[in-house]
């Protein structure tokens, strides 16, 4: 697969602040790839930045192999902020205007409107929507050219989980097309109900990346009991691919290594001659993930 989107040693000040710090990325055509991160960690700041609205103080970036040229920008779709809307217009007319700034032929504001499903809506005055309707007429503006990538800061911040249902229901159907989705967003979530991969940001500086599934399984947390807690401490102890050990009232809580599963500790305690009483594993999720990353 070819790099969609490549960003080299990345860098942005304000004043004091490391906005972004060196940061490096490689985002593969077909990938749905989240940027995570707490507020203040770059996300929003490095969209900004590979769409061309802000400059960065070093590092380059280069989309499709080749540095940002008006012909490269009409292959992308881009929700940085929400886009400014005539609010005493129809959303029908105000997709219309775009649409000729777009030189987008006009028949495609009726396939977004029902894709997005503000068909029964087109008439209405954009001041009249909902927050869910305006997120889904901004993302409707969105894939008016049915672009190949769709660049998307916090596409589901502040709605109610049924909006957040729509937009992810959304996201997935562009993605099944192939296309290339990169998302920025907080709401863990939704980047693991969605994205093949993620990247997560911490001031600026990239922690941690790969593939959802790769996080999610590396580190098997295994919940253990036994008659004697004790004698199961001593022998726990020694475990040289053990990471962590926890107690949790009569049960320890063990996080092994990424190269070692449960039948690897069941062994180990058995051969020490002791019996389990109870032996549980249980799935590492996003966010238990990403707060060890960003402590």
């Amino acid at each position: 697969m070819s790099a969609i989107l490549e960003i080299n040693n990345l860098t942005k000040h304000y004043g004091r602040i490391h906005a972004i710090d060196g940061l490096n990325l490689s985002i593969e055509k077909g990938n749905v790839f989240g940027i995570l991160g707490p507020n203040g960690s770059g996300k929003t700041t490095t969209l900004a930045i590979v769409m061309g609205i802000i400059r960065p103080d070093n590092g380059n970036y280069f989309w499709f192999g080749q540095p940002t040229a008006r012909t490269v920008k009409q292959k992308i779709g881009a929700l940085i902020e929400v886009p400014y809307f005539y609010p005493y217009l129809s959303a029908e007319r105000n997709l219309k205007i775009l649409a000729e700034i777009k030189n987008v032929p006009l028949k495609n504001i009726d396939r977004v409107l029902k894709f997005t499903h503000l068909s029964e809506r087109k008439k209405t005055h954009y001041e009249a929507f909902s927050l869910g309707m305006k997120q889904r007429l901004a993302l409707a503006s969105v894939l008016l050219s049915d672009p190949e990538v769709l660049v998307l800061d916090e596409p589901t911040n502040g709605l109610d989980p049924e909006g957040i249902a729509e937009i992810r229901e959304i996201i997935k159907i562009e993605a099944s097309k192939g296309k290339t989705i990169i998302l920025a967003s907080h709401i863990l979530d939704e980047v693991e109900k969605v994205c093949t991969h993620v990247a997560v940001l911490k001031s600026g500086k990239l922690i941690s990346q790969g593939k959802v599934k790769e996080l999610l399984s590396s580190g098997e947390i295994i919940i253990v009991s036994a008659e004697n807690m004790e004698e199961l401490f001593n022998v726990l102890k020694d475990a040289d691919f053990i990471k962590a050990i926890d107690r949790n009232n009569n049960e320890f809580i063990i996080t092994l290594k990424e190269d070692r599963s449960s039948s690897d500790i069941n062994k180990f305690i058995f051969g020490k001659g002791i019996i389990l009483t109870k032996l549980a594993v249980k799935q590492r999720s996003l966010e238990s993930q990403f707060l060890e990353l960003v402590k």
